[in-house]
């Protein structure tokens, strides 16, 4: 196969792409922060978050996207219900780092508890974000796959 064949998607995309997963799960994690301003651990996985996404940008979506994409057809059909019922204590103990599932099997009851106390148009809204995250994880996958 020539270069000619196999074109290489300008790096822009690319870096557009990661940019805007990274911003999508920035306010979401800033939104917990704010829902619940004294708790530690919540502020730590901000921090977390947010250096790893200085240090490497590319790797909060290598990490967070296959999980998305793992959950794709029930994200699309925004079964809600699917989410809030789910402990995610398989993927939690298949995550090979132990404090990042740690943090997750914190955080995830804080999602669904933020997720209960909002109201319907809140709801949907958050449907969205997760939708967009799946989405820009897919034109990464897109991308990098070609």
């Amino acid at each position: 196969m020539s270069f000619e064949e196999a074109p290489i998607p300008p790096a822009g995309d690319l870096v557009s792409i990661v940019e805007e997963f990274n911003s999508i799960l920035k306010k979401l994690t800033c939104d917990l922060v704010i829902r619940y301003p004294n708790d530690a651990t919540i502020a730590r996985a901000k921090k977390r978050i947010m250096l790893a996404i200085d240090i490497d940008p590319v790797f909060i979506i290598t990490n967070v996207g296959p999980y998305l994409f793992k959950y794709k057809d029930e994200i699309y059909a925004e079964d809600s219900e699917f989410f809030m019922e789910n402990d995610y204590d398989a993927d939690l103990k298949a995550s090979a780092d132990a404090e990042s599932a740690d943090l997750s099997a914190y955080i995830i009851p804080k999602v669904k508890m933020s997720w209960r106390e909002s109201g319907p148009a809140e709801q949907a809204a958050y449907l969205s974000i997760v939708q967009n995250l799946l989405d820009a994880y897919l034109d990464y996958l897109a991308v990098t796959m070609k």
